[in-house]
């Protein structure tokens, strides 16, 4: 045998002593701790009852003294008091309380409450008495027994009325400590205690008694149980090396726990040499199976990752709000325009109710009830605030259902669109066209009257005619100017924008061709005119650019409309064109500067506001646009407006 077995089966040997050592020492221990606790619960639960007698029949004997003393006293204070006597009364009293040391304190009071006498406090004497147990007293009508507690102290009170006549006269008030009687339950208590400490301090020997007997038999026992462990511990050894003979000497005579123990070990052996040469030849194959396997794996992770990767990236790159709820109405995915447009982050509200995701009740409410109806295809509108308090944000919101391969039900998709620019184009196409509808129909109305005047009446003056064909002329100019206005933006907005014929020539003739028309058809205004002397070459459409002076310089007369000055600049500063069309008119507010270039806006859309189809400004700008150029407003409700814009040379 080597050292190691011979270390080995020493520490089988002594491990199994000390094992069954160990467990015996915790039975008997437990046992008689066991045995002991019952006994001494037992025994003490029975001194518990009897204390508790003992202390019942103390406490009833005491009360019982204590009102034959008070009925006694009572008669004796109704003699004195019916005599007249209260000194004789309240000297009974003191020395009542003096001869019996269970009476704490006395107090003789008449009915109104004012003490007569008070033996602990005889400042109170002739008061009256004001608090809760003296109003208490006051309102009985026998004698009364009432424990409570003073301080840390336990008493009875016992209250007792005086009958002089029909009517109580006072009461007598008699507290009785029970400090005695509970000294005397404490001596009970440690007598008892003392008892009770002597039968575990025989326990105790008893179990140690107990515990060595236990421990030499256990020793004795350990060594014959040893002997065919430390054997069998052997066997498994050289069996873990691979030597399959090493039961072959097993004694499995032994019918006890080790001979079954023998022969399993035997069986053992047999089957682990059958399952040994069965996992040498599936090991030759394992390592292909499990290369095979991991190369599978690797490819399923992989693709699933760039399938996610995919998804997350479709999900970030949605212009519009997406958001995910399961059947439950759970928020599962929210990409980051939602998280902006809803003021929260997915982080926040996953897995938690939609609820939480909108702070809006409104709102709250509308999209709950919508995804609860679980539609297909549901579509609403709702409004978020917007960096203007006055114009919110206009959002559209539309359901889709997510279904499982069976069919089921899974979740909700929501797509929140941002419909405010296209409310905003559907309100000022609807001015514009109410607004082309009266511009259209002022010069068509004038036309055709003066023409039937001129068709049906033979009486026309030449004078006259002459002055109606230039109305007719006048309106019709406008209406060429409406019709250019509505082909220009046509134009514009199918994408074709302007066909430039740019060529090298001085604009400042542009300008000075210009200012007379006005001059002529509003005499009210004053135009000064503000350029150099030297020409101002510059490469641009000659036509485009008369259009752009005549709708800033118009928009100045309309807009100053009671007369003043119209200031027209120009000139060339390093390498580009700057010209300024002001005036002291009306002049307009930020929000009406900010939305000025807008297709069809105009500041006034009522009936009575000034004529025009709001498309000037916008042609003006990508005309100016187009020429590479820069455009911008400086206005003042009720100071005027200028229109700045520089073109390159």
């Amino acid at each position: 045998m080597t050292p190691n077995s011979t270390n080995d089966s020493a520490t089988v040997r002594w491990g199994i002593k000390w094992k069954l050592i160990l467990i015996i020492t915790i039975l008997i221990v437990s046992l008689v701790v066991l045995l002991s606790y019952i006994q001494v619960s037992s025994q003490k639960r029975s001194l518990e009852i009897e204390l508790s007698s003992r202390i019942s029949l103390m406490r009833e004997n005491l009360i019982e003294r204590a009102k034959s003393f008070i009925i006694a006293l009572s008669q004796q204070l109704e003699n004195d008091i019916a005599a007249f006597n209260f000194s004789g009364a309240t000297a009974a009293i003191a020395d009542s309380v003096i001869k019996n040391k269970e009476i704490k304190y006395a107090i003789l009071m008449d009915a109104a409450g004012k003490a007569i006498i008070h033996t602990q406090r005889p400042d109170l004497t002739q008061t009256e008495l004001i608090g809760a147990r003296d109003r208490e007293a006051l309102t009985q009508k026998k004698l009364t027994v009432v424990p409570y507690r003073e301080g840390e102290e336990q008493v009875i009170e016992i209250i007792n009325p005086i009958q002089i006549s029909a009517t109580p006269w006072g009461y007598l008030r008699v507290v009785y400590s029970l400090k005695l009687l509970e000294d005397e339950i404490s001596a009970i208590r440690k007598q008892m205690q003392s008892e009770i400490n002597i039968m575990i301090y025989r326990s105790v020997l008893t179990s140690l008694g107990i515990l060595g007997l236990g421990l030499i038999a256990v020793f004795i026992l350990s060594t014959r149980i040893t002997k065919p462990i430390i054997y069998l511990t052997e066997s498994a050894r050289k069996l873990s090396k691979g030597d399959f003979s090493a039961f072959a000497d097993v004694d499995t005579s032994s019918r006890d726990e080790v001979g079954i123990l023998g022969k399993t070990f035997i069986e053992m052996s047999e089957k682990l040499k059958d399952s040994y040469k069965e996992l040498e030849d599936y090991s030759k194959t394992l390592e292909e199976k499990v290369a095979a396997r991991t190369s599978d794996l690797e490819k399923a992770l992989n693709d699933t990752a760039q399938a996610r990767d995919r998804i997350d990236g479709i999900v970030k790159s949605v212009a519009d709000g997406l958001i995910v709820t399961d059947i439950y109405n759970r928020v599962i995915l929210m990409n980051r325009t939602a998280e902006d447009l809803l003021g929260v982050r997915l982080s926040e509200v996953i897995d938690r109710p939609i609820d939480f995701a909108i702070q809006d009740e409104t709102l709250r409410a509308r999209v709950r009830s919508t995804l609860q109806k679980k539609r297909e295809g549901y579509e609403f509108d709702f409004e978020l605030p917007g960096d203007d308090p006055k114009h919110p944000r206009i959002m559209r919101a539309r359901t889709s259902v997510i279904a499982d391969k069976e069919g089921k039900q899974t979740g909700i998709v929501t797509i929140i669109h941002d419909v405010t620019h296209e409310r905003e184009v559907d309100r000022m196409k609807t001015e514009f066209i109410s607004t082309a509808a009266h511009e259209l129909r002022t010069p068509l109305t004038s036309i055709q009257g003066f023409s039937e005047i001129m068709l049906t009446r033979s009486d026309i003056t030449e004078e006259e005619k002459k002055r109606f064909l230039s109305y007719i002329n006048k309106q019709s100019v406008s209406l060429t100017l409406i019709v250019s206005d509505l082909l220009d933006i046509a134009r514009i907005e199918s994408g074709r924008g302007f066909a430039l014929n740019k060529a090298s020539y001085d604009i400042s003739d542009t300008i000075r061709q210009v200012i007379p028309y006005f001059q002529e058809h509003s005499p009210q205004h004053h135009f000064e005119l503000s350029i150099p002397d030297q020409p101002l070459v510059l490469q641009a459409d000659r036509q485009k650019m008369e259009q752009v002076f005549k709708n800033l310089i118009g928009n100045a007369v309309k807009y100053s409309a009671r007369g003043g000055v119209i200031r027209v600049t120009g000139g060339i500063t390093d390498d580009h064109f700057e010209a300024a069309v002001a005036d002291n008119g009306i002049g307009m507010s930020t929000d009406q500067v900010e939305k000025i270039f807008d297709k069809f806006y105009r500041a006034d859309a009522s009936d009575t506001a000034i004529e025009g189809t709001g498309l000037g400004m916008t042609i003006v700008k990508h005309i100016v646009e187009a020429h590479g150029g820069r455009i911008w407003v400086e206005s003042e409700l009720g100071k005027g407006t200028t229109v700045r814009f520089t073109i390159p040379t």
